[in-house]
């Protein structure tokens, strides 16, 4: 279905872009990598998280029923 792959492009790009992101921040000196990898947000920050991955998982989901609703037909 062209929107899974639109979907799946548009994740890949936006994982590309962080790891670039990162990438440059460490070579500028600004961060190291391990920051990432070990930080641990608070619990506030935590919880705003939670709800962000929470409505994107819905969000995905709701496009996948889509999907499969009209490869049904």
């Amino acid at each position: 279905d062209v929107r899974a792959n639109n979907f799946r492009a548009e994740l890949s790009v936006a994982f590309e872009r962080i790891t670039t992101l990162e990438r440059v921040l460490a070579r500028r000196g600004q961060i190291e990598l391990t920051e990432i990898e070990e930080y641990e947000p608070d619990d506030e920050e935590g919880a705003e998280r939670a709800m962000e991955r929470e409505g994107l998982i819905a969000r995905v989901f709701q496009v996948l029923e889509i999907i499969g609703s009209e490869a049904k037909r």
